[in-house]
């Protein structure tokens, strides 16, 4: 009997931990019991605690990664997005440039069309050799299919210019259009309205009938007379009935005559360029009041000038 109770009494013992608090003065000892039930419920209570907050710094760590992978993985959407944007519209703009130069091609292949048959039709005979300035050459028609010509050419070298194409053999035809054109006499030579026109008229002199090779036109008297085209003067002088004149060779046969002049300011044999001042309008010669009477003249056969002069 007293051995069962000496086991349990050293078992009760077990059950408990004692702290003892031993303080430097003279007080006394003091033991505080905990009982290890206790002692493991709280040890299990701060192992769970710190186990939570351990879940949850966790937790909160892998909240702020999904966010920044969530972040990036919307950054490389965008980015995915922009590229392909980026990617049509280079696709559009290589489909453009090929358009570009396939409308470039097309337009370079009817031009050297046309400039073939403006070849065929003005600048050559059947043999391929030059003509003089002839048949077709004195209508207004001929001026306008050139004109027209220059135009489209200028256009094309313009636009490709802006495609870095290689226009050099269209820079040659360019130079050789605007070289033909500047000694076709389209420029009016002087300023005013046209007084009397080339043909048949009644002469100021004696009213008879009398043909009229050029066109008069009124302007003030020592007003500019320019070339109407590029040549070389080959006349500055008097000449009987025009007074005072200049005549300028334009090649192949054309020429331009501006008659009752006051004063030549070109001299013989200097060349000049269309446009540029040659003399001044005056009332010399067979002439009833200032103006210029003005002559185109092929194979010395005189036309009309109407026919090459700009429309007004």
């Amino acid at each position: 009997m007293k051995s069962e109770m000496k086991k349990a009494k050293t078992k009760k013992h077990k059950e408990y931990l004692s702290i003892m608090l031993i303080p430097h003065s003279q007080d006394r000892v003091r033991v505080i019991k905990i009982s290890s039930f206790y002692l493991k419920v709280s040890l299990l209570l701060v192992t769970l605690l710190i186990f939570i907050s351990g879940l949850i710094v966790l937790n909160i760590k892998l909240s702020g990664q999904k966010k920044s992978l969530e972040s990036n993985i919307e950054d490389i959407s965008r980015l995915n997005i922009e590229q392909k944007n980026m990617i049509n519209d280079k696709a559009n703009a290589i489909k453009s440039l090929e358009e570009r130069e396939k409308a470039i091609n097309a337009k370079i292949n009817q031009f050297t069309e046309k400039y073939k048959d403006m070849a065929e039709k003005y600048l050559s005979d059947g043999s391929g050799s030059k003509t003089s300035r002839s048949g077709d050459r004195t209508e207004r028609t001929f001026v306008d299919d050139i004109s027209i010509l220059k135009n489209s050419l200028d256009e094309l070298i313009d636009e490709s210019s802006h495609q870095n194409e290689d226009i050099s053999g269209l820079s040659k035809i360019d130079e050789k259009l605007k070289k033909y054109i500047s000694t076709i006499p389209t420029l009016w030579p002087a300023s005013g309205r046209v007084s009397s026109k080339f043909g048949e008229r009644e002469d100021p002199f004696n009213f008879s009938e009398r043909f009229h090779a050029g066109i008069d036109i009124a302007a003030d008297y020592g007003s500019d007379i320019n070339a109407a085209a590029e040549g070389t003067v080959i006349t500055a002088g008097t000449l009987p009935g025009y007074g005072k004149a200049v005549i300028v060779s334009h090649g192949h046969g054309l020429r331009t005559l501006y008659g009752h002049i006051s004063s030549a300011v070109a001299k013989e044999g200097q060349k000049v360029k269309k446009g540029q001042l040659i003399a001044r309008v005056g009332s010399t010669g067979r002439s009833t009041g200032p103006h210029l009477h003005f002559e185109v003249r092929i194979n010395d056969t005189p036309v009309d000038p109407l026919k090459y002069l700009d429309k007004k």
